[in-house]
């Protein structure tokens, strides 16, 4: 067996981060920074902002305050950001990512729970899955997709903490090594293998360094996941 296959039937669930892997709103999210932070004269470049992905927002607002020496009243900026990103999002109008909905269905056909696992908030997943349903043609809503959705709402610590993947296989009901774990980011990278879980990583221009992190196998993109994927 190739070093990158996966066996699915060695899985009882398939955890899917959100942002970056079933649709690509990264690069709004660094709009977003920019246009908030641009009027305070703080110009933010793409390495510092690819630090930010996988983290919550609140933790990059700090992480600003602290570099930039800039009095942030963070609840205020966190309402800018949720507002301005909602505009860019609708501006941009994204579909979910080619390839996302095989890798679903393969794991569906296949008796597979799915979770979803993600660094951003309740509202925003829900006004972002509205759109990505709007252009698919067999889900209609979170719950009949999803059998389990954790959102950074609900946890005391982010990734790359482990107690996300750590409550995503608790609700589950499943060991973590049951649980095969789909990322895009160098942070929720470590907080699934923290965990326990298996993980899946896909190339972005922002995490560069993917292939020396700690993720069990590496794709160009979420097409050439599905052709690894045997059952």
């Amino acid at each position: 067996m190739d070093n990158n296959t996966i066996k699915l039937s060695g899985f009882k669930a398939v955890i899917f981060d959100m942002d970056g892997v079933f649709i690509d709103t990264e690069p709004l999210q660094f709009e977003t920074f920019r246009r908030v932070f641009g009027p305070l004269n703080i110009h933010l470049p793409d390495e510092y902002i690819y630090t930010f992905v996988g983290e919550p927002t609140q933790k990059n607002l700090e992480d600003i305050s602290r570099d930039y020496q800039v009095e942030l009243d963070i609840p205020l900026y966190l309402e800018k950001m949720h507002n301005t990103f909602k505009e860019i999002f609708r501006q941009h109008d994204p579909d979910a990512q080619e390839g996302i909905w095989p890798v679903v269905e393969v794991a569906k056909q296949h008796n597979k729970k799915i979770a979803l696992c993600t660094s951003s908030l309740k509202k925003e997943v829900g006004f972002i899955f509205a759109k990505i349903f709007a252009g698919n043609k067999v889900y209609n809503d979170l719950n009949e997709l999803f059998d389990v959705i954790v959102t950074a709402d609900q946890l005391t610590n982010k990734k790359p903490h482990p107690e996300p993947y750590l409550t995503a296989c608790a609700k589950l009901g499943l060991p973590p090594d049951k649980c095969l774990v789909i990322e895009d980011s160098i942070l929720g990278i470590r907080s699934a293998k923290d965990a326990g879980c298996f993980c899946a990583g896909l190339k972005k221009p922002y995490n560069r360094f993917l292939e020396s992190s700690r993720a069990d196998v590496v794709y160009d993109n979420l097409l050439h996941l599905r052709e690894n994927i045997i059952i």
